[in-house]
């Protein structure tokens, strides 16, 4: 299983990570690894999802991630720094952290006072959390709406010694049942996102240096997954962003089995070669809109239209390959989707304040 644990420095991660590692030892033999990520120090993807290519749910290895790429939303707007991870890296993270059936737990205190009696504490160990204190609350309100805009299954575990008993075995519970259902895609390589798509986006291939278990699409900067990217995090309905599944038809995978694993979705192929492929594999209609590398080239300014197509494409099954010279995108919303089981679930303005631990 891969749960993360995420919130503000104090919140009960790391305990956390430790009880729930205790917990899932006493109970079975496997491999069990606790990581720990702070600030990055190189390129989010190097640090997010990299260390991630070889972990498969539901072969007997599980990892505790205290602290992932959430602080890399917060923090930045905080001190109002500079950051790499910008929708487009942060979508990239989050979709293949769904494929591997993750698990984010969203740690808190109860109050502000329970922070600032753990902060005095540091202080007296001789590591004092003066800006922490200072910047407490906006930290807290920047981690929250970080739940809205995941696409990750979140939960809230507010630290309350009464019932972390029954918070550890729910939330070991809740994630096995994310790694099982994940596990089904453990044969392919280049596919991220849920794992029932609305709508299937198929490119050709990866343009790898060296061959790795890199999916589609990498959003490496001035690449065509940057564009391709950043065009669907563009799109104003996040559910449906957050619906869509990415990878490669003329690549390593069995792109016909990966297709039925996934529920048969809609598919969208990203220029000719992939659209010829699908073709010969699925022998039925699909839509075609221009590869994002051609769009990036020849028509760069029209990111957010291009992001519209492959919207309306998906529910089309049209021929837009010629786009923009010959047809043009609506530019309607697209549909609004009913949340599925792995949706990411809510929590209030300021969670601590009325939620519970997960049971």
């Amino acid at each position: 299983m891969l749960i993360i644990l995420e919130g503000p420095d104090g919140s009960g991660k790391s305990t956390l990570a430790q009880t729930l590692a205790a917990e899932l030892g006493r109970t079975t033999s496997d491999k069990i690894e606790v990581w720990h990520r702070g600030r990055p120090t190189s390129h989010p993807l190097d640090e997010y999802l990299r260390p991630l290519y070889g972990y498969r749910p539901g072969t007997g290895h599980h990892l505790i991630l205290d602290r992932w790429h959430w602080g890399e939303v917060v923090y930045p707007n905080v001190l109002n720094r500079h950051t790499d991870q910008d929708k487009a890296v942060f979508w990239a993270i989050e979709a293949y952290l769904r494929r591997l059936g993750a698990l984010v737990v969203h740690c808190e205190r109860a109050n502000t006072f329970e922070y600032q009696a753990v902060y005095r504490e540091r202080e007296l160990d001789g590591t004092p959390d003066v800006w922490q204190i200072t910047h407490l609350q906006r930290i807290r309100n920047e981690f929250t709406r970080t739940v809205y805009r995941s696409q990750l299954t979140t939960v809230l575990n507010v630290v309350n010694p009464e019932r972390d008993t029954l918070a550890i075995h729910g939330t070991l519970s809740h994630a096995r049942e994310l790694e099982q259902r994940a596990s089904a895609l453990n044969n392919f390589v280049t596919y991220s996102g849920p794992v029932k798509p609305h709508t299937l986006l198929l490119g050709d291939v990866r343009n790898l240096r060296v061959i790795d278990e890199s999916p589609a699409f990498v959003p490496i900067k001035s690449s065509s997954g940057h564009f391709l990217l950043k065009s669907l995090t563009s799109l104003t309905s996040r559910e449906w962003v957050h619906g869509v599944g990415i990878a490669n038809v003329c690549d390593v995978d069995d792109s016909s089995k990966l297709w039925h694993t996934l529920g048969q979705p809609p598919i969208v192929a990203l220029g000719r070669n992939a659209y010829n492929r699908a073709q010969l594999s699925f022998k039925q209609p699909c839509s075609v809109v221009p590869h994002p590398q051609y769009v990036r080239r020849f028509h760069h300014q029209k990111s957010e239209q291009y992001g519209w197509l492959i919207c309306q494409a998906g529910q089309t099954r049209e021929d837009y390959s010629r786009w923009p010279q010959s047809s043009t995108p609506t530019t309607d919303e697209p549909p609004t989707l009913t949340s599925s089981p792995s949706s990411g679930s809510s929590a209030s303005a300021d969670p601590a304040a009325t939620a519970q631990p997960v049971t």
